[in-house]
């Protein structure tokens, strides 16, 4: 594969997203500026939140059409899948 670069970034390689809190598909509560939404609409790689056990939510975030969801979780805890239930 053709390895695209922005900024000198790989956009194969796993970018970690700081976020207030993550639901269990992974939509993030940001601060509201849209950033990683902007920076990762061409991303190509993997994705992984990074929360406080507390900032996992059971219930479903709020978000728009441009938001993207991370690929797996890290807590305290350990890393989890977006893709499966996360049990708090």
């Amino acid at each position: 594969y053709i390895v695209l670069d922005i900024c000198g970034i790989d956009l194969h390689a796993p970018i970690s997203q700081l976020g207030l809190a993550f639901d269990r598909l992974g939509y993030r509560l940001g601060y509201g500026g849209g950033y990683y939404d902007r920076f990762l609409a061409d991303f190509c790689g993997k994705t992984i939140g990074i929360a406080g056990r507390a900032g996992l939510s059971e219930a479903l975030l709020p978000r728009e059409a441009c938001d993207r969801s991370v690929s797996a979780f890290a807590t305290e805890d350990g890393v989890f899948s977006a893709e499966l239930p996360i049990l708090l």
